[in-house]
């Protein structure tokens, strides 16, 4: 990394001085933290899953943290909220039924072919 120096830590420090300056760290989410997640949003509508449940839900988040934080509250409303419910995976039969590993992007160029004309040019970009 240009203008950066190792100390040796796992951060690196600037070698030199900026009026301003911002770092921001972006992390992917994996599956412990979606479960962590889903786990803490759901014990504030007082609810919870078993283990497997917790397993197949998190397993079908979309990979967006906002829509799979709009997934958990949807979630949430379907259990009934303050309910102090724990749901298996049966439970879960008529919620889950999105497809596993969806995305808002996939479902977005879905719904765009789907309204294009049968004669229309589609231009996709890689």
């Amino acid at each position: 990394m240009s203008g950066l120096k190792s100390s040796g830590t796992q951060n690196p420090r600037p070698s030199r001085k900026a009026d301003a300056c911002a770092v921001i760290a972006c992390y992917a989410d994996d599956a412990g933290g979606l479960a962590r997640f889903t786990r803490e949003a759901l014990a504030a509508d007082k609810l919870s899953l078993t283990a497997e449940a917790l397993d197949l839900f998190v397993s079908r988040l979309p990979e967006e943290r906002g829509v799979a934080r709009q997934e958990i509250a949807r979630l949430s409303l379907f259990l009934g909220p303050g309910a102090g419910r724990v749901a298996a995976p049966a439970d879960l039969a008529d919620f889950l039924g999105v497809e596993p590993r969806a995305s808002l992007a996939a479902a977005s160029r879905r719904y765009a072919e789907r309204r294009r004309p049968p004669n229309a040019i589609m231009l996709v970009s890689s």
